[in-house]
């Protein structure tokens, strides 16, 4: 079978955080994240797109804290869709304790290819929230409160699968501007076929996240799989769907 081949992997991260009693002003550092997760979208050895997905926890114990856990998790190379919001408190928690070094988390925090998810649409506009409502990207809006109430039960699944939820729509977000963009509709199906292959796993251990797997993006590509494999086959470096070839689009 023949895929689009991604000339560099793509990650998109997703934070679930609680809020800083002592810093009730300021809004963006009145944050700390306690569960970061890190989905990434690579071409294997054999040219395949898969998913790949790290979320890691803050310690409870003096243990490793969570910027090292997510600077391990981070991947090499990879274009990192995340916001900058997302950013300052992730440098706020690496910042706060020097045990341990974490040069990507650093540069991932400086900007370096960096995607912010609510200009993909352009400078004119950006909101991230409302992007997702005009793409019929699903999320998982869960308030810093109630991540607060989790953590303080210990219930760290759903501080998991709050972050993974929110790196997997920007992972969409990223595949429906990158598609256009670049006039590629390899983009946005390889992306979208994948994630719904690795959600499928995740029914057992993140069920909220099947939802994702049949929201309406993930079951368009679903719909014109076989038409966009057929004309990757064919090769002809021509616009694989027109009006001429008697699809029907609903």
């Amino acid at each position: 079978m023949t895929y689009y081949q991604f000339a560099t992997p793509v990650q998109a991260i997703g934070l679930a955080c609680v809020p800083v009693d002592h810093l009730p002003d300021v809004e963006i550092m009145a944050r700390r994240s306690v569960a970061v997760a890190v989905v990434s979208i690579a071409s294997d050895a054999e040219g395949r797109p898969t998913i790949t997905a790290s979320c890691p926890t803050a310690a409870r114990d003096p243990e490793f804290p969570l910027p090292y856990l997510v600077n391990e998790a981070l991947v090499a190379g990879a274009e990192t869709i995340v916001s900058p919001a997302d950013r300052a408190v992730l440098a706020a928690d690496a910042s706060a304790r020097r045990f341990f070094v974490e040069p990507s988390l650093a540069r991932l925090t400086s900007g370096e290819t960096v995607i912010d998810p609510a200009s993909l649409a352009g400078d004119i506009y950006g909101d991230e929230a409302v992007l997702y409502q005009r793409l019929h990207i699903p999320t998982l809006a869960r308030s810093d409160a109630s991540n607060a109430a989790l953590w303080d039960k210990r219930l760290t699944l759903p501080l998991k699968t709050a972050a993974l939820a929110e790196a997997v729509s920007r992972l969409m977000l990223w595949a429906h501007f990158g598609a256009f963009r670049e006039a590629e509709a390899g983009i946005f199906f390889e992306t979208m076929l994948a994630l719904r292959d690795w959600m499928h796993g995740q029914v057992d251990s993140a069920p909220e996240l099947y939802g994702w797997a049949t929201s309406r993006p993930v079951l368009r590509a679903q719909s014109f799989e076989h038409d966009y494999r057929q004309a990757l086959k064919r090769g002809q470096g021509e616009p694989w769907i027109t009006f001429e070839s008697g699809l029907s689009i609903v």
